[in-house]
């Protein structure tokens, strides 16, 4: 059995990252990481010190951001923007799933469409799964609104404990 020793500094521009919540996958000695952390540094604000990073997106070591606060969140409206996020979970082919808080214009909890889940695949291509507020038909013509979202967060899959996302 293998264990994360520790994370090597992100380079983020002039800013540099700390860990998070951290889920290692894989078989040694190809392990793949994936985490939430804060970056600190010039430039660097409360706006947009949050983040997801990833080395299954490059190469092993490569850590790279998948997500940052204050980015525009893909598949929402215009002007929506990542304000927080929750730790993600990564399947054995690298690609990595999270859940994040949701801020800008037309959001919040008083409109019950402020969270969100995401997928990237193993090039950083973000898609929202699901967002809370969006309708999904159950059945022919049953119609429901997310309410809420759980997440199994924590796990690449390969520990035993339930995982976020399969292969």
């Amino acid at each position: 059995q293998a264990h994360l020793r520790s994370i090597p500094a992100i380079n983020a521009g002039n800013a540099t990252g700390t860990t998070g919540f951290v889920t290692v996958t894989g078989s040694a000695p190809y392990f793949t990481v994936t985490f939430a952390g804060i970056l600190a540094g010039d430039g660097v604000g409360p706006l947009d010190e949050k983040a997801v990073f990833s080395d299954g997106i490059g190469a092993k070591g490569d850590f790279r951001i998948v997500a940052r606060s204050g980015e525009a969140a893909p598949g929402t409206e215009d002007g929506v923007f990542f304000a927080n996020f929750a730790g993600p979970s990564m399947n054995a082919r690298g690609r990595t799933a999270f859940q994040a808080v949701l801020a800008g214009p037309g959001v919040g909890d008083a409109q019950g469409n402020a969270l969100g889940l995401w997928v990237a695949d193993r090039h950083g291509q973000l898609r929202l799964a699901a967002r809370t507020g969006e309708q999904i038909e159950v059945a022919d013509g049953d119609w429901r609104t997310i309410a809420f979202i759980g997440f199994a967060e924590g796990s690449g899959g390969d520990d035993g404990r339930p995982s976020g996302l399969s292969d």
